[in-house]
């Protein structure tokens, strides 16, 4: 039987350019009419005319695609129907699926072009514009949801730079907050508050920051019995530190169900001890889903207002929270390595050395910086923020904010009260992070390791960098010093910029959360919610760079400039230091 439709090139690329638009415009008149209750007037008109066009047109470009268009869209349906169903109503499910639709086969119009072929085909290949396309994606979306009147129990929705604020708050698992995450008799009456909608939307993106969005979406796809294709293959590498596709897709299925098993033993404990107290199956549930996954992806958001200060004596929640944050810090590549039992057949010593540079290096790191962090925090702060606390429950503050000062951004104690010592010694902390592969922030352990040991070859008078029983390459000493570099540039920067914003907030403060959101903690001094629309964006643009890292933005930006391969010009002298 012969297709009714055009199949010349000319008519799938003018049909592109009018089925993306009208498709957009569909989804817009629906997010208008669902998300914000616009049901009638310009917009509901709008939103007619234009679903009752774009189907018409993509259909009649995806000709020869229509099996594997159907396919898609069937399977994005259902799903998207189950969520609509169950956040909004019969109505909302219906516009979320036609949404859900319209999307994917208007990429598939724009795919079948030359031009959209191209675009597509090229965005895998360049990984860190990829991560950056995505991340931004991903906080313009949660922003938006944030906006919905269903997402503050005012029945307002956030503003715009507060939804923008707390979507990349999110997204890149930082913890900084501008708003109420739950209205508990404690909370901010001044602020916002959101919902339980809100609160998932917050939990979400927070699930899909820590782990990457394309690592998330290839390892489901793993999961469920299918198969990433060369170009996924090629844009995950990098992240996944695997060559082979049949070792990264064992990797990426491991990550899933790492992270599947970490965070539900973590939920399953916390609900031990929020069960007897709430009363309530649903709301304890609640708040030990939402805190254990908050804390594995080192996100720092809880639903109580003044986060785990109640819970600072409790030797349970701290343990786990604990545990949650260090297994999310110290990376995937670290935790596989760690929990491979037969590993362990043979002497500690033996076991030790057996194990990669990389996780020996993580773990004496991560362990030196943990136990040099408590002491100092109780030290100095001995009777300053842990005063009036028992000789105990103050060893286990301290513990408890030396851990999550590398990244994670809880507390169990009132931050503005720690010491100027404390202080300088938080911010080193937050600087340095914690571990590559993992969910936590800063400039991590191993770039740290790499910058000591190559200044201790230097002091020796040798050439080559060396780790244990292996040496570093050049390639990598040259990548940890411009990270250090290029990290502290972009803090010094955002101190100036924070300071020229909000002139009425002291310097401890403003050098505090310029690094908390640059490190991805998410600790604060308290300021943040009254920080001006121009500190918000400032912190805004800190965690995003944080996150995404600031030499990789660099190398994003300049990602199709070619180099002088094989060239070498000759050297000059220069005096240094």
């Amino acid at each position: 039987m012969s297709d009714p439709f055009p199949t010349s090139p000319k008519y799938v690329r003018s049909a592109a350019k009018v089925a993306l638009p009208s498709a957009l415009a569909g989804i817009v008149a629906l997010v208008l009419t669902v998300g914000y209750g616009l049901a009638d007037g310009i917009a509901g008109s709008l939103g007619v005319v234009a679903l009752l066009v774009a189907p018409l047109l993509l259909t009649g470009a995806l000709f020869h695609y229509r099996a594997a268009a159907i396919s898609i869209s069937v399977d994005a349906s259902l799903l998207a129907s189950a969520l609509g169903l169950w956040l909004f109503d019969v109505l909302g499910a219906a516009a979320v699926a036609l949404c859900a639709w319209l999307l994917v086969v208007a990429l598939r119009v724009v795919r079948a072009t030359d031009e959209g072929k191209e675009a597509l085909d090229r965005l895998p290949g360049q990984p860190t514009r990829l991560l950056l396309v995505s991340i931004i994606g991903t906080i313009l979306l949660g922003a938006l949801f944030l906006t919905f009147p269903a997402a503050t129990i005012d029945g307002q929705g956030t503003t715009a730079i507060d939804a923008i604020f707390m979507s990349t708050s999110a997204t890149c698992v930082t913890g900084l907050s501008v708003v109420n995450l739950v209205a508990d008799g404690l909370h901010n009456p001044v602020l916002t508050t959101l919902t339980p909608f809100g609160q998932l939307v917050l939990l979400v993106l927070v699930q899909i920051g820590g782990l990457g969005i394309m690592t998330l979406s290839a390892a489901v796809v793993i999961v469920l019995g299918g198969r990433i294709g060369p170009r996924t293959h090629q844009a995950l590498q990098s992240s996944v530190e695997e060559e082979h596709r049949r070792h990264l897709e064992r990797s990426l299925r491991k990550i899933f169900q790492m992270t599947v098993i970490i965070e539900c033993i973590g939920a399953a404990l916390l609900f031990v001890r929020f069960y007897p107290t709430m009363s309530d199956v649903g709301l304890a549930a609640w708040h030990s889903v939402f805190l254990a996954v908050s804390a594995f992806n080192n996100a720092g958001f809880a639903l109580f207002s003044d986060n785990l200060t109640s819970y600072r004596s409790d030797l349970l929640v701290n343990l786990v929270v604990m545990g949650l944050i260090t297994a999310g810090g110290l990376g995937f590549l670290v935790i596989a390595t760690l929990t491979r039992w037969k590993s362990y057949r043979q002497s500690v010593e033996s076991t030790w050395h057996r194990f990669p540079p990389q996780v020996r290096v993580v773990v004496t790191f991560s362990t030196l910086l943990t136990l040099a962090g408590t002491v100092l925090f109780y030290y100095f702060d001995f009777a300053r923020s842990l005063d009036g606390l028992s000789r105990g429950d103050k060893l286990l503050a301290a513990a408890f904010q030396s851990v999550t000062f590398r990244t994670a951004g809880f507390n169990t104690v009132d931050l503005s009260e720690i010491s100027r010592v404390t202080l300088v010694i938080s911010l080193i902390l937050m600087y340095v992070g914690g571990s590559p592969g993992g969910t936590a922030g800063g400039v991590k352990t191993t770039t740290v390791a790499v910058a000591a040991f190559a200044v201790i070859a230097m002091l020796r008078g040798r050439d080559e960098v060396e780790i244990g029983d292996r040496s570093v390459p050049k390639a990598v000493v040259y990548r940890s010093i411009a990270i250090l570099l290029s990290f502290t540039g972009v803090f010094v920067v955002g101190v100036i910029l924070m300071l020229v914003a909000e002139p009425d907030k002291s310097l401890d403060s403003l050098l505090f959360e310029t690094m908390s959101a640059l490190g991805t903690v998410g600790v604060s001094f308290g300021i943040t919610p009254y920080c001006s629309a121009v500190g918000k964006l400032v912190l805004v643009m800190l965690m995003f760079a944080g996150r995404v890292g600031p030499l990789s933005m660099a190398l994003a930006i300049g990602e199709d400039v070619r180099g002088r391969a094989g060239v070498k010009l000759p050297e000059g002298k220069m005096m240094v230091g």
